[in-house]
């Protein structure tokens, strides 16, 4: 496990991970395993996670603890690239990592190059084609400011190649959540159930901020649950929308659905492993799906995930589609996790990699 300090009068050489959404705890953890030398100190800045308490659990099951923790200084008003230097110098960053494709990844990525500190872009290469989804946007930007581009696989590596990133910066690592999922899966007990169950997390905005498009995917979940249990992970910008549409109460009415706050990590994965299929808008809901070959509804105009193209069991489609009859067609796999997905790990490989452009801190 890395060391929380340095030994005493050694140079230091701090790595820190920007967590600009849950789903970079997960991501996280799994690559922060690689740093093992002592003289190296790994941290973690919350951006934009309202309450990391309610998702730690990824570093817990991993076996790592939870490292430390830090806000980003200053006012939520002032702007997030100013406050964000201000933490990098203030943590004696020597390397920054960034996930995905969030607007904290890409101002972490921004303060990070204005004060000369190597970025490291972990799920660099995924490409959407959409061009009004702003994460498509914040990708090809990542391309511009990231000195290391870690690729999940041989597609994501073309991608940036057609991109003009230099083959020497780009490397192929397995994906973290991938890698997470395979452990927590086996150790997770199927809840109780009579029937099929559904999974439903919707989020993105192109969803929530659209008023046809919120009630047609309520219409459609409701029609889904007279079929079968449907549970539905409900965050904090989720709530809001529903009620400011008027669909909340038609949702904690509806008699076969169940409305579940924003789950600790394995309690998620209990839901997963209980679900027959899954309807949602998350690339990582997505990309977890397609792990473990659960049925997928894809709820958006686009995805940067190739599954769809490759995995019968994935659908992208608008909600205005007939849920039912999209349901109706998929039936859960019975072969288990793709074990095969996973690839290189993040080990002593991946650790020379970021430390030779990591600077060290005295």
């Amino acid at each position: 496990m890395t060391r929380s300090t340095a030994p005493d009068g050694a140079a230091r050489r701090v790595v820190v991970s920007v967590l600009g959404g849950r789903p970079h705890l997960v991501k996280s953890c799994i690559v922060h395993q690689a740093f093992r030398r002592p003289d190296v100190v790994h941290l973690g800045l919350r951006a934009q996670i309202m309450d990391t308490a309610d998702y730690p659990g990824p570093w817990e099951l991993s076996g790592l603890g939870v490292p430390p923790i830090h806000d980003l200084p200053g006012s939520a008003d002032d702007p997030q690239v100013s406050r964000m230097e201000r933490s990098f110098e203030q943590l004696g960053a020597g390397c920054v990592i960034v996930y995905g494709d969030l607007e904290a990844s890409l101002n972490a990525a921004v303060a990070a190059r204005n004060l000369g500190i190597c970025v490291v872009h972990v799920e660099a290469g995924y490409r959407s084609g959409d061009w009004g989804d702003p994460e498509e946007r914040t990708r090809l930007a990542l391309n511009k400011l990231a000195r290391v581009h870690v690729a999940h696989s041989e597609l994501m590596a073309k991608n940036l190649l057609a991109d003009d990133v230099p083959e020497k910066d780009i490397h192929i690592f397995e994906n973290p959540g991938f890698r997470l999922l395979s452990r927590v899966w086996p150790q997770v007990p199927d809840l109780p159930r009579e029937g099929r169950r559904a999974l439903v997390t919707l989020h993105r905005p192109e969803n929530l901020d659209s008023d046809a498009r919120l009630r047609a995917a309520v219409d459609g979940i409701i029609a889904v649950s007279e079929l079968m249990d449907v549970t539905f992970i409900t965050y904090a910008t989720t709530l809001a929308a529903l009620r400011r549409h008027g669909d909340l109460n038609r949702l904690a009415q509806a008699p076969g659905v169940t409305l579940l706050p924003t789950s600790r990590y394995r309690d998620y994965v209990q839901e997963l492993r209980s679900a027959d299929l899954v309807i949602t808008d998350s690339s990582g809901v997505q990309d977890d799906c397609y792990f473990v070959r659960t049925p997928c509804l894809v709820l958006r105009r686009a995805t940067p995930r190739p599954w769809v193209h490759r995995a019968p069991e994935q659908v992208l489609c608008g909600p205005d589609r007939d849920l039912v009859q999209l349901v109706r067609q998929l039936r859960r796999g019975s072969l288990g996790p793709r074990t095969d997905e996973l690839g290189p790990q993040y080990g002593p490989d991946f650790e020379t990699l970021v430390l030779d452009r990591c600077r060290p801190r005295g």
